[in-house]
């Protein structure tokens, strides 16, 4: 189960065109990697992308997902990162209480920050803002990392390239004050198969699962 933050008409609305305002800003930033929640890519184009780097012969895959990523962005962090690029105080003013607000209840039942949580609209620009920096850390490195928010995959060449890509992930989401999810994160051959995305790849295909 995962929490969703329900938001009342007015915020919502506000935050749309608060929205509206501020993805331009970032959207030209943002690196090829990522592929969720931005204008005219998703799920296919992302798909698309691991089926490229599967044909180049990179078949050894950290398929990685980071453990509670919206609840445990940090707030402060965050704010900091979008406010090197906008400028507009009451715009700014308006986030920044957005991310300090107080939830009424949480699945443990007790009162904590808004934060980053699903279920604004903002949250998923605001994903895509804070994890920025993992994709630059990552493709400095040279690594073919493919990320739909807090899901990605990096395709390696040998399982020994897969397993450093995975302490190098490890190490980034680390100075962000996330981690991977140890349950969900695994080093895979595209021989064995693995689900992503809603599609499973398994050696040269790939398939749409039901619901996907």
């Amino acid at each position: 189960m995962r929490g969703l933050a329900i938001w009342a008409l007015r915020d919502r609305v506000a935050q749309r065109v608060v929205y509206d305002l501020i993805a331009p800003v970032f959207e030209p930033h943002f690196l090829p990697c990522s592929f969720g929640y931005r204008p005219g890519l998703g799920v296919e184009q992302a798909v698309q992308r691991v089926i490229d780097h599967r044909n180049a012969n990179l078949r050894w895959v950290v398929d990685a997902d980071i453990m509670h990523c919206f609840d445990a962005i940090d707030s402060r962090r965050l704010f900091g990162m979008v406010r090197q690029r906008v400028r507009d105080r009451l715009v700014l003013r308006y986030i920044e209480q957005w991310l300090q607000v107080q939830l009424l209840s949480s699945l443990d039942g007790k009162p904590r920050r808004a934060g980053a949580s699903q279920g604004s609209v903002l949250s998923p620009l605001l994903a895509n803002i804070y994890l920025h920096t993992l994709d630059q850390a990552l493709t400095a490195r040279g690594l073919a990392l493919v990320r739909y928010a807090d899901d990605f995959v990096i395709c390696c060449r040998r399982r020994a390239d897969a397993q450093s890509a995975r302490s190098q992930a490890q190490a980034a989401l680390r100075r962000l004050g996330l981690e991977l999810h140890p349950q969900k994160t695994q080093i895979v051959h595209f021989d064995q198969g693995f689900a992503w995305l809603g599609h499973f790849f398994i050696r040269n295909e790939c398939h749409r699962l039901a619901g996907g």
